[in-house]
């Protein structure tokens, strides 16, 4: 998990007015108004410790940021032929990336001719609009917010008119 330092202000109490401003690795004051001598024998000096405790905390403290990757690619299970159209079964990746999956794509290429698409938020994955006897490969890729995973491997199959299987 990558490590970074965040900018943060403080106000330093009601009666001594300054503020302190941590960014990276300095600390900056600005006195917002004149610190009162009332009931304090040597502000000025309690002023810079107050400071200078604070900073060496700040510089000594990171915080962890999680950012989120893409996914794993998922397993690719089966395809199987309808009338131009597929189903493509998978199981989703081992890793989310750290983002939940929000959706499937599965592209299925011809050897030659147009290329078509289908997203689902689960197994199976229809993807319609294929040629009849044309012979296609057909992967899936998984989507969260940080992207689309790498391809899983590909499985061949042909639509086919006389195909009897239709998924409701």
């Amino acid at each position: 998990m990558p490590q970074s330092r965040v900018a943060r202000t403080f106000l330093l109490g009601k009666h001594c007015g300054a503020v302190v401003t941590f960014c990276g690795l300095h600390c900056q004051v600005r006195v917002a108004r004149v610190i009162r001598r009332a009931a304090v024998a040597d502000p000025v000096k309690i002023f810079k410790s107050i400071v200078h405790f604070i900073c060496a905390a700040l510089l000594t403290t990171t915080v962890g940021i999680a950012t989120a990757q893409t996914p794993g690619a998922p397993t690719i299970g089966t395809a199987a032929a309808g009338d131009a159209q597929v189903f493509v079964f998978f199981l989703g990746p081992a890793s989310t990336g750290g983002s939940a999956i929000t959706s499937y794509t599965a592209s299925c290429i011809p050897g030659a001719g147009i290329s078509a698409s289908g997203n689902s938020a689960t197994s199976p994955i229809t993807v319609a609009g294929l040629v009849n006897g044309t012979a296609y490969d057909c992967a899936v890729t998984a989507n969260n917010t940080a992207g689309s995973s790498a391809p899983s491997a590909t499985v061949n199959v042909t639509p086919l008119a006389s195909a009897p299987l239709t998924l409701i």
